[in-house]
């Protein structure tokens, strides 16, 4: 959410202000859970750990809706992004297993 998105309204006829915050939506809190578990099955695929069996629990995730299949593309979007950064930093397109974040197991 972007600051712009807030509103400050006068909060009496003194010197202070409230800034309003709008609540988060449903929809935008299902959006961010599906990002969160796109990039944990990215990560898990890319961890070498993966088995036949995670390949077909992604499957049938990426089947449920257009929704999860559209966070699963964004995701490897933003995973080549990163390695194509890391490439150009000269760490070879990696992170070495001590320094990957913690892996999150998919759903």
């Amino acid at each position: 959410m972007s600051f712009g998105a807030n509103r400050l309204r006068p909060a009496s006829a003194g010197k202070r202000w409230i800034v309003t915050v709008p609540k988060r939506s449903d929809h935008s809190k299902r959006s961010g859970s599906l990002a969160r578990d796109a990039i944990a099955w990215v990560v898990r695929l890319n961890s070498g750990d993966a088995t036949i069996a995670d390949a077909e629990r992604l499957l049938k995730w990426r089947a449920r809706s257009s929704a999860h299949e559209s966070a699963f593309r964004e995701a490897v979007k933003s995973w080549r992004a990163i390695g194509s950064a890391l490439d150009e930093l000269g760490h070879g397109g990696s992170l070495r297993r001590q320094d990957r974040p913690r892996r999150k197991t998919p759903p």
